[in-house]
């Protein structure tokens, strides 16, 4: 349950809800240079263990020696 009252929600629901505007707008974008960390998450199937490991960047080159 929500925890309201139902007269609340009646009045929530018939009215216009309108989101606050951001006091700063941020950047769209990361600059073009450097590497970025990633994390690969490998699940065994069979026993249901996880384990998951830091990788600098997204080549396969990279992601292909963890195994």
């Amino acid at each position: 349950m929500t925890g309201l009252h139902r007269e609340t929600l009646i009045g929530l629901m018939h009215s216009e809800l309108k989101r606050k505007p951001r006091r700063r707008q941020r950047g769209r974008t990361y600059g073009a240079e450097g590497e970025f960390v990633c994390t690969v998450q490998m699940v065994d199937v069979a026993t249901g263990r996880s384990e998951r490991v830091a990788v600098l960047g997204r080549s396969y080159s990279s992601i292909f020696h963890l195994t």
